[in-house]
């Protein structure tokens, strides 16, 4: 049965959750209705949910609340949490095939990715690269809008940027990779990527200084989605790497 969740004031928000919180039986199943509006009186239009704001008593114009790929990053976080937990060497498999496989020279700056919350951790492949002689740089946000930059990891001490992020300090010199890997929620064979939605990276591959970088997504295999939602600006991966196979994106 739906769960309601009400506050005890007018024109407050109601949250309905779906008929079903199984994420991986389909997107609409746990799609949360929300309505702005008073506790006692509102409306929902089912599955995609509506915007009923109040003023003064009064209903304001509905605007619809479905979104696709907020539906799509919230089924993605959930299966890669138990992705994370299932393959636990993941990483280390994922490291020897981007070893094996990715066009890579021992004279490169690769830009990898500090991972957070559940993305595929890059530290074997850092260490492999290393003892490579390769150089290696992190990404760091510099602004909402703007495209980020990548600084030379060659300290182990790092320290915390937006979003909690590890990133090297002021100090250390900025560059711009030959190759950049990339964390993703899912992706498509075609190098289609899902983000958290706040396009960094999306900016950054598509800045001028960026745009001759090999863009590499790292992921788990079972990340796939043939379905993934896209959008014009959205900018699309030459290689993806996995625990399983690493294979060059058709665009």
């Amino acid at each position: 049965a739906a769960r309601r969740v009400r506050t005890k004031f007018p024109g407050a928000v109601i949250s309905r959750m779906g008929t079903a919180s199984d994420l991986d039986r389909g997107l609409y199943h746990a799609v949360p209705t929300l309505v702005f509006g008073s506790r006692a009186n509102y409306m929902s239009n089912g599955r995609g949910g509506t915007f009923f704001p109040t003023y003064r008593g009064r209903y304001m114009p509905i605007a619809p609340l479905f979104d696709v790929k907020f539906l799509a990053r919230t089924k993605a976080k959930n299966n890669r949490k138990i992705f994370s937990e299932k393959f636990p060497a993941a990483a280390a498999h994922a490291a020897r095939q981007f070893m094996d496989h990715i066009p890579y020279t021992k004279n490169m700056v690769i830009g990898l990715y500090h991972p957070v919350q559940t993305e595929l951790d890059t530290g074997p492949l850092a260490t492999a690269l290393r003892e490579e002689g390769v150089r290696l740089a992190l990404p760091v946000i510099t602004g909402k809008k703007s495209p980020l930059i990548f600084r030379l990891w060659e300290e182990e001490t790092l320290v915390e940027g937006a979003h909690k992020i590890k990133i090297p300090p002021d100090s250390a010199p900025q560059h711009v990779p030959d190759i950049i890997l990339t964390p993703l929620l899912s992706y498509r064979e075609d190098g289609a990527r899902l983000g958290y939605g706040g396009g960094y990276y999306d900016r950054t591959f598509a800045a001028p200084p960026f745009r001759d970088c090999l863009k590499i997504g790292f992921a788990y295999a079972d990340q796939l989605d043939p379905s993934l939602p896209t959008e014009p600006h959205d900018q699309k991966l030459d290689f993806l790497v996995t625990e399983r196979k690493s294979w060059r994106c058709e665009k």
